[in-house]
């Protein structure tokens, strides 16, 4: 779904219209998708907070920072290309990349440290082989 949609970005590309790949219908969708996604990723962190209650106290801090780092990661894109109506035409294609692949790496440096950091607290939460997701559901 989301390739057929970046294919019919450019269905009206080079139209005076768009200042960026993302203006238009399309754009619009494909940013929305972005959107779509960012909740079933935070409904899923909230059935993980809710079906363990007190069994996960130790991985809180963990899930915290999954929740920001996975908020900036899905939200980057349909933020900056709302933040593009603010900045001038010819520099709205520029913001919205360079937003995005920064905020992006922002994120996904974070989660990197929080997986390969001995002092983390994704290392906390599972010293002793102890399972930060659910797996008694055959996950």
């Amino acid at each position: 779904m989301n390739l057929v949609l970046g294919y019919l970005v450019f269905i009206d590309h080079e139209e005076w219209h768009k200042y960026h790949d993302y203006q238009g219908v399309q754009g619009i969708m494909l940013a929305f998708i972005r959107v779509l996604t960012y909740v079933a990723f935070v409904y899923g962190l909230y059935v993980t907070r809710t079906e363990h209650g007190n069994a996960i106290k130790k991985k809180i801090p963990f899930l915290n920072l999954l929740t920001w780092a996975g908020s900036i990661y899905f939200l980057s894109l349909p933020l900056n290309v709302l933040f593009a109506t603010f900045v001038a035409p010819m520099n709205k294609q520029m913001f919205v990349t360079w937003a995005t692949l920064i905020e992006q790496f922002l994120a996904l440096t974070i989660l990197l440290y929080e997986f390969v950091g001995k002092k983390s607290s994704y290392g906390n939460a599972s010293v002793d082989n102890d399972w930060v997701l659910p797996h008694d559901k055959g996950l």
